[in-house]
């Protein structure tokens, strides 16, 4: 259920123009994601009140960083052919020059 809540936060951003479904702004939101992540684990063991000793080792973060820019890449992938949007292209730079 978590999944769906971040894929609809992606799909949400990109609906409101911050960014373009693509597969590279997928791992661009998949590493902040990861990294959010990473840094609010980080908080919820230091201010737990149990304290137990199941931290956030290295290896659980490279795991975690790498799991959530896989999310993100298989979103700005997929997320054009499912919302009708496919093939998936930023606008080019040429249409802005006038």
């Amino acid at each position: 259920m978590l999944g769906l809540g971040f894929a609809t936060a992606y799909a949400a951003l990109w609906s409101l123009g911050i960014g373009y479904p693509t597969w590279r702004m997928g791992l661009l939101f998949g590493l902040v994601h990861g990294l959010l992540g990473i840094a609010g684990v980080q908080i919820l063991y230091a201010v737990h009140p149990l304290n137990w000793p199941l931290y956030l080792t290295a290896g659980k973060s490279i795991v975690l960083l790498l799991s959530t820019l896989a999310f993100g890449f298989l979103m700005g992938v997929l997320y054009p052919v499912f919302a009708g949007a496919w093939p998936a292209s930023e606008p080019s730079r040429s249409s802005h020059v006038k």
